[in-house]
């Protein structure tokens, strides 16, 4: 899976809708009001989302 998520120049990170938490492929309850139906790239994002956590 390609990573659209990145850290920037000041060392904020960048989360993708796609890859967060709270996007269309996250678990979280609370699902954020740009993204919640973000499944694939499609250039959104935001720095105060959080990335998916990856199952062991």
């Amino acid at each position: 899976m390609p990573r659209h998520s990145f850290v920037d120049e000041s060392g904020k990170k960048w989360t993708a809708c796609c890859e967060c938490d709270r996007g269309g492929n996250g678990a979280a309850k609370d699902k954020c009001s740009c993204g919640w139906k973000s499944k694939r790239w499609n250039g959104l994002g935001c720095f105060i989302g959080t990335e998916i956590k990856e199952n062991p």
